[in-house]
């Protein structure tokens, strides 16, 4: 029992210290950024490094328990070479084991995420439905995913009029500024025009 409040407490821990490491890179001028778009640049390294740690130990003191879990996706997210590109078959992994293990409309649609951002067209279509179901927490989210889906692969209109529709949502309910104000930068934006000779602002897909 000890082992698994251990790993509950460490888990947790290296959650908001690897979040806090990576803070100044997922917030840049007021501004939220993408998971995928970050300078790593900007990670506070010895913060990250603590929070690895901690993961670590939480994997070591209980392999199962959801706050270990939650940590290891962290750390795979925070340590990729490339942002855009975690590993994403490990990701995955661990959010179907969090949702076997801990099961919740919220654990359900970050499995669905997950398997989305990895290019699961199948995942998509789910997100739709969870998109109009409830609780509103979780329809909130999956909208939010399907704007930033729609804006990853090059749908610039689409993408703005479901940042547009979100903007409201994130008065109501108190979003983080940063976020907040992702979504009304992008929700002004329109599909860039393409001029012989110049490539397209699209960018490469990611998770």
């Amino acid at each position: 029992m000890a082992e698994r409040a251990d790993a509950a407490a460490l888990g947790l821990r290296a959650v908001i210290r690897i979040a806090l490491a990576r803070r100044p890179a997922r917030v840049v001028h007021g501004v939220a950024v993408p998971f995928d778009e970050i300078d790593p640049a900007r990670v506070d390294r010895r913060l990250l490094a603590d929070g690895i740690a901690d993961a670590t130990a939480a994997r070591c003191a209980d392999p199962t328990s959801p706050a270990a879990i939650e940590a290891a996706i962290a750390v795979l997210y925070a340590t990729a070479p490339d942002p855009a590109r975690p590993d994403w078959t490990a990701i995955r992994t661990a959010h179907r084991a969090l949702r076997r293990l801990d099961p919740s409309p919220a654990r359900d649609l970050a499995a669905t995420i997950a398997d989305a951002l990895a290019g699961d067209v199948d995942a998509i279509a789910r997100l739709g439905r969870f998109a109009t179901g409830e609780p509103a927490y979780v329809r909130r989210d999956a909208a939010l995913a399907l704007a930033d889906l729609a804006w990853r692969a090059g749908d610039r209109d689409a993408a703005a009029a479901r940042y547009r529709a979100l903007v409201d949502t994130a008065d109501a309910d108190g979003w983080d500024p940063a976020i907040r104000a992702l979504l009304s930068s992008r929700g002004t934006l329109r599909k860039a025009r393409v001029h012989p000779g110049r490539t397209s602002d699209r960018r490469a897909p990611r998770r």
